[in-house]
């Protein structure tokens, strides 16, 4: 799986990024200053790595989780810029499929489908979510399971890409739905 970022990487390209750590119902996280969006340093078997940053203020920033050699996720939070209209976000989810397809090859598409998820702050957001079965883990002989989803929060866009042996998917829908229901709760 190939890490890109949200729309606009400056020239650079990505960069290590230090988040605010901050202590949330006793669990360490670190936060994501301008959306508010927090990331779990570690749940259910999954590991955070660096943050990084796509801008140069660090608005447009992701964080990289792994489990091992069985699973691999990649959480994007970048700037919905107006107008924050469906065909802008289309678009988005548009350009990252692409990009995701890009590094599955002879991939076979599973699900395109409009997904949702409940905020605490913000009800029900909804999104899209794509998933495709080809070999995408590095040394994998066999399909692996490579999804996207894309959500629009408010003024910020929230991506997901992650790639996990078949075996590894109840682990990783686990981890992911942890995921949202710690990481969201601040966002603005």
């Amino acid at each position: 799986m190939v890490d890109r970022p949200g729309p606009s990487p400056f020239a650079g390209g990505p960069a290590e990024h230090r988040l605010d750590p901050v202590d949330v119902r006793g669990l360490a996280m670190l936060r994501h200053p301008d959306s508010g969006v927090l990331f779990l340093q570690h749940a259910h078997g999954f590991r955070a790595g660096p943050a990084l940053r796509y801008d140069e203020r660090g608005r447009n920033v992701s964080v990289r989780y792994s489990a091992g050699t069985w699973a691999v996720a990649s959480i994007y939070v970048f700037p919905f810029d107006p107008p924050r209209t469906a065909a802008v976000l289309a678009a988005v989810f548009d350009e990252s499929k692409a990009d995701m397809l890009a590094s599955v090859p002879a991939g076979r598409e599973l699900r395109d489908q409009r997904t949702a998820f409940g905020h605490t702050a913000g009800g029900v957001v909804a999104g899209r979510r794509y998933e495709v079965l080809g070999p995408a883990m590095p040394g994998s002989t066999t399909p692996d399971l490579s999804l996207l989803e894309v959500f629009a929060l408010r003024a910020w866009v929230l991506k997901i890409r992650a790639t996990c042996r078949l075996r590894a998917v109840d682990d990783l829908e686990t981890f992911l739905g942890a995921w949202l229901a710690a990481s969201l709760p601040g966002a603005r």
